[in-house]
């Protein structure tokens, strides 16, 4: 028979820290500005439609070299995709579809995968950027209110 006495309540506390913002990955919600990289390989239509739409995501500004053969794969998929339903073959289509949802969620492109790799979508505002051109030269108030007595 165990002799063991629950603690009093000042020892039974957690002994965890906070790790509340440590390992997150905070994304901004307008994605990746900037050119795709250049895939490693030509891929068809729909595979480039995929390639531009993933390096505009906000996960994009966490890939690095390392990840431009497998989303290169990844898209060539889509035009393998779209090949098995155009001609009907009932038994490619979904085994690929399933195969794409798979690396979409190990790329955090899905809300699960994202979870899982800690991502954060933040919506913060970008920092002004100053007017170039003609008209970029600001007229100080006094100067304006100078011309108005007389």
């Amino acid at each position: 028979m165990s002799n063991a006495l629950p603690k009093p309540t000042s020892d039974a506390r957690s002994r965890r820290k906070d790790v509340t913002g440590q390992g997150v990955h905070r994304l901004p919600v307008q994605g990746r500005i900037g050119r795709p990289p250049a895939p490693p390989f030509p891929l068809g239509p729909a595979g480039r439609r995929w390639w531009k739409w993933v390096w505009a995501s906000p996960q994009a500004i966490l890939f690095h070299k390392g990840f431009h053969e497998p989303l290169a794969r990844r898209a060539s998929m889509e035009d393998l995709y779209n090949e098995a339903l155009g001609h009907g073959d009932a038994t490619e289509a979904p085994r690929l579809l399933a195969l794409m949802m798979r690396l979409d969620d190990a790329f955090g492109l899905t809300p699960a995968g994202a979870a899982k790799q800690h991502m954060v979508f933040v919506d913060e505002p970008t920092k002004p950027e100053p007017v170039k051109g003609p008209g970029a030269s600001v007229t100080p108030m006094r100067n304006r209110l100078k011309g108005m007595r007389d």
